[in-house]
């Protein structure tokens, strides 16, 4: 599986794409962060989709669209729920490991 970079040809074109949706307001709330912000958050498992909207001053159910159409794809097509399941596996096994380290 390629791991994508803002470099990648596939996420300059849907940079593009993201660019041309926000400024024609299709549907659903722009939001005040740009696609590198979201990008770089989006990426980092740790962090919840849900407080990717709060940071982007939208709903959550409009942060999981905007998910879905620009960048699911870059993320090994993980579903928001995917990405909680994979984030608590995360949590669990550091939790683990200070425990046996004790």
């Amino acid at each position: 599986m390629t791991a994508y970079t803002l470099d990648h040809p596939e996420v300059q074109a849907a940079k593009t794409k993201f660019e041309r949706t926000r400024a024609h307001g299709n549907g659903y709330k722009t939001g005040k962060l740009g696609f590198d912000e979201l990008f770089t958050l989006c990426s980092r498992l740790s962090t919840s989709l849900r407080a990717i909207a709060e940071l982007d001053e939208i709903t959550p159910p409009s942060m999981g669209l905007k998910y879905n159409t620009h960048f699911r794809q870059f993320f090994r097509d993980r579903s928001g729920t995917e990405r909680r399941r994979a984030r608590l596996l995360v949590r669990k096994t550091k939790k683990a490991r200070r425990k046996s380290a004790l």
